[in-house]
């Protein structure tokens, strides 16, 4: 994100009415009290709790909320029979709560008939098919740049929404940032559209207007050469929002991903289809174009209830790839970069497989790969029946220790990754135990790793026993110990180039294959019955 000097001004922040914490009157109802859950709404009629001389006693739900009366919604509630608001009545849904109404809520109590609440730990999330008004607030926490977007269907005008200790910027393919005080800014946040937001107090944001419950369409995306097509939108939703390429109808030319900003990393983040990542209410994200004039539209059922604020994962990925995470000992910033498994993947750049780096703060460390034709990556689609070597690039941006994990690694072990320090000739295996410490200077070279992704078994620390074949190798030493008469040896390199063909060997075998400089070898061993490969460390 674009740096400016700033002068801050803390100023008392006043710009509208924020609920806070809706104490309960007389005759209000609440879907939950000391614990108890119940089955509001689930049909109309069953036990709820009523608010009556000062304290909360069992009751039985009405078949409308009307004037003066307040329904809590204070645990996950899916509505299925029919409910009207109705003229000043009112239903608060708590911070970290849901509702899901679908097409069975009536608001006749306008704006302040819904009321979605937001807080430190959570916001509430309203998902519904049929557009209705509303209130959202939307918390956001001190000193930190947010991507943010208005989740109502109403043009928010900056200079009342924000304050003179706060600073906004839009994007603009193919300028880049522009700031709330440059020319050429308009005078409101447009429904749909993403904007960077740095706020000096932490203070909770409150929209009013439309609630979307209907398809959202993006037309004629922009591209340029220089941005490389980047827009940055928003979630235009009233609760979380599942990202879909499919669903989205993502059309060719577009990169099957999503970049929200994970401010405590510094960096942006990458959701991919099948994630179970969501992006949340308020939240703006970034897509990628690789041409001009494309279009595609998020229908209402990519709608999620996700009481969570910021983003973060909500459920275990369970498909087959592996990350690595990288942070420093410095400020905390961290990055990380995916490789997976495609159809149609190559190692050149291919907009349905991989995605383009896009790069955070120049604090944090920046961690990509690059393709064989040299574009910068945040996600590496491979061939599952090609051996891939991958250049893994660090721009570290401060002298500090840094540390590689890959917390997220869920290939099986049909699949065997490593990863290769140039600077130190340490090669390791990744997996989900990788805990790689190193140290470098702001200025070192970005070539620094490789990534080795091989779709084949078996550790390379130790000689491999498959009877009746042992294969080991050390100080530039292949070894092979063997009764077997008349096999074929074949030595490949780790781009998958024959090195080496023996024909008609028998019984033990050693090569000295210092000649070919390799630390990393896949050694093949045919015979009349089967085919053998290893991976082999020779140094």
């Amino acid at each position: 994100m674009k740096n400016k000097i700033v002068l801050f001004i803390f100023v008392f922040l006043s710009h509208f009415v924020i609920y806070g914490q809706i104490a309960p009157q007389e005759g209000d109802y609440k879907s939950s009290v000391n614990g108890t859950w119940t089955d509001l709404f689930t049909h109309l009629g069953k036990a709820c709790y009523k608010y009556t001389s000062g304290s909360w006693v069992s009751s039985t739900y009405p078949l409308s909320v009307n004037s003066g009366v307040t329904v809590f919604i204070d645990h996950s509630v899916t509505l299925i029979d029919a409910l009207t608001i109705n003229s000043g009545g009112r239903i608060v849904i708590n911070a970290g709560k849901s509702l899901g109404a679908g097409n069975k809520l009536t608001n006749n109590a306008g704006t302040s008939g819904i009321i979605i609440q937001s807080n430190s730990s959570g916001a509430g999330q309203f998902t519904h098919t049929t557009t209705l008004n509303g209130t959202v607030e939307i918390y956001l926490g001190a000193s930190e740049w947010h991507l943010i977007g208005s989740p109502v269907n109403l043009s928010v005008n900056i200079p009342t929404f924000f304050n003179s200790s706060s600073y906004l910027q839009m994007w603009n393919e193919p300028t880049g940032w522009i700031w709330n005080d440059e020319s050429g800014f308009n005078n409101t946040m447009a429904f749909g559209l993403g904007y960077s937001y740095w706020n000096s107090a932490a203070y909770t944001y409150t929209y009013t207007g439309s609630l979307l419950g209907t398809t959202k369409s993006y037309t004629s995306l922009p591209y340029s050469s220089a941005l490389m097509g980047f827009s940055l939108l928003a979630n235009p939703f009233s609760s979380a929002l599942r990202f879909t390429a499919s669903a989205w109808s993502f059309p060719a030319g577009m990169e099957q991903v999503v970049k929200v900003w994970g401010y405590s990393a510094g960096n942006y983040t990458d959701i991919v289809d099948g994630d179970s990542k969501r992006i949340p209410i308020g939240t703006g994200f970034f897509v990628k174009a690789n041409a001009s004039g494309l279009d595609f539209s998020i229908p209402a059922t990519e709608q999620v209830s996700l009481a969570i604020n910021p983003y973060k994962n909500e459920l275990e990925d369970t498909r087959k790839f592996a990350k690595l995470n990288i942070k420093n000992s410095v400020n905390e910033y961290a990055d990380e970069v995916r490789v997976h498994f495609k159809d149609n993947a190559s190692l050149n750049y291919n907009s349905d497989t991989d995605a383009t780096k896009l790069f955070g703060s120049d604090l944090s460390p920046q961690l990509f790969l690059l393709s064989e034709d040299n574009h910068e990556l945040s996600i590496k689609g491979l061939d599952a029946t090609q051996i891939s070597v991958l250049k893994l690039q660090l721009r570290p941006n401060v002298d500090a220790t840094y540390k590689i994990t890959s917390n997220e690694f869920t290939f099986d072990a049909s699949t065997e990754v490593l990863l290769e320090d140039l600077f130190t000739s340490t090669i390791m295996d990744v997996d989900a135990n990788l805990e790689y410490t190193f140290t470098s200077l702001a200025t070192d070279s970005e070539d620094r790793f490789r990534i080795y992704v091989t779709p084949i078994a078996n550790s390379i620390e130790n000689p491999v026993s498959k009877e009746p074949f042992q294969i080991s190798g050390s100080n530039d030493q292949l070894r092979i110990i063997s009764e077997e008469m008349n096999y074929k040896l074949m030595v490949y390199n780790m781009l998958g180039q024959k090195l080496i063909e023996k024909t008609n060997l028998q019984g033990n075998f050693s090569l000295d294959l210092s000649a070919s400089k390799q630390k990393i070898i896949i050694v093949s061993i045919q015979t009349e019955k089967e085919i053998i490969s290893k991976k082999i460390q020779l140094r």
